[in-house]
């Protein structure tokens, strides 16, 4: 019987090579179901939840876009102008989400800035809410208080961030 010593530096206590558990040469391989499983959670790699998101003021001025998207500058003005009517003219009491050209547009009011982001119809739209609330205190924490003319005179500022 071969005797295989412990890790031990004096060699007491050495363990038969026999009691040694056997070393798996391939393990075994998760079911079909498994992968199945795995993949229907996953997004394909060209896929995005957020398309672009808006800062609107409540005059309908454009504060901020940032596009994740490739639009032309005529799509873009037409989508802007668009949003921008769409939003604006809801009653706060509203829900915040709106179905718009097959996506859907989650906005958020604070202050006199409209907070916009257009996502995917089968993304969470609790979940975008709270991206712009946390987008919101990081701008809050970094300048103190955000307000208008912060988002219009410190736009490098804000794509930083």
């Amino acid at each position: 019987m071969a005797v295989v010593p412990r890790a031990s530096p004096s060699g007491a206590g050495a363990v038969p090579a026999s009691k040694l558990p056997t070393p798996i040469s391939n393990p075994p391989a998760p079911s079909p179901s498994y992968h199945r499983r795995r993949r229907a959670h996953r997004r394909p790699r060209d896929a995005r939840m957020i398309n672009f998101v808006l800062l609107i003021s409540r005059q309908g001025k454009v504060r901020l876009t940032k596009w994740y998207l490739p639009y032309t500058q005529k799509e873009r003005t037409k989508v802007i102008r668009e949003l921008s009517g769409l939003i604006l003219t809801r009653a706060p009491k509203l829900c915040n989400f709106v179905e718009w050209r097959g996506y859907k547009v989650v906005y958020r009011r604070y202050a006199s800035l409209y907070f916009c982001m257009c996502i995917d119809a089968d993304d969470n739209e609790l979940e975008v809410l709270e991206i712009i609330h946390h987008f919101v205190e990081v701008l809050d924490r970094y300048f103190g208080s955000v307000s208008p003319s912060h988002v219009i005179f410190l736009m490098d500022y804000h794509l930083f961030v």
